[in-house]
């Protein structure tokens, strides 16, 4: 699967713009949307202040940029998983997974601090991502992925929370995976286990 970077370039899109967004989401994850300046944000692009006005007019339209970036991303992610092979197997889904968290952790670290800010643009950004994960919950159900009495809006907000769960732990989990847990051994290692709780439960 495409990352990230890839698929910015892939889009036709001048290059400053997509070292724009880039650097944006890089920073924005890292430090928040207040802790990252136009300044610091054209400098970690390699490129001049003025071309964020130019492409976005603002600090704010470069946001809603990442934003729109990030769910793109989401959005692919899941199309993998409804465009694999059938019959969907674990081993098949484990490694759209894997392909996507490899070009894709940022945005995972971006989400996470994006929605921890609280602010206006958070909500927005939740809602956006509720929606795409709403429309794989109803692609899925089409497909015979779906159990029939399942609750869409709560598989779909469980979703979200599988989704970002490993970046809000990962600076405290690496011990338990001995290693990054963005690995692809932990990445299979999860799904792994959430295969097993979906068809199978844990308790007794």
């Amino acid at each position: 699967m495409k990352n990230a970077v890839v698929r910015l370039h892939a889009s036709g899109e001048p290059a400053g713009r997509q070292a724009l967004v880039q650097a944006a989401l890089k920073l924005f994850a890292e430090r928040g949307f207040a802790g990252a300046s136009i300044r610091d944000l054209a400098a970690e692009a390699g490129v001049s202040i003025g071309l964020v006005r130019t492409h976005f007019g603002s600090k704010d339209g470069l946001l809603e940029a990442v934003d729109a970036h990030a769910l793109a991303a989401v959005e692919e992610l899941y199309d993998g998983v409804l465009t694999a092979p059938a019959p969907m197997t674990l081993h098949s889904v484990v490694d759209v997974a894997v392909a996507w968290v490899a070009g894709n952790r940022q945005v995972m670290l971006y989400v996470q601090t994006a929605l921890s800010s609280g602010t206006p643009g958070s909500q927005a950004l939740f809602d956006s991502l509720f929606s795409a994960m709403r429309r794989f919950v109803d692609a899925a159900a089409e497909r015979r992925m779906l159990q029939e009495d399942v609750d869409r809006d709560m598989a779909a907000l469980y979703l979200f929370y599988d989704f970002i769960g490993p970046a809000l732990v990962a600076p405290y989990a690496r011990g338990i995976f001995s290693r990054q847990p963005f690995s692809a051994a932990a990445v299979a290692r999860r799904n792994e286990f959430m295969n097993r709780l979906f068809s199978r439960g844990i308790f007794r």
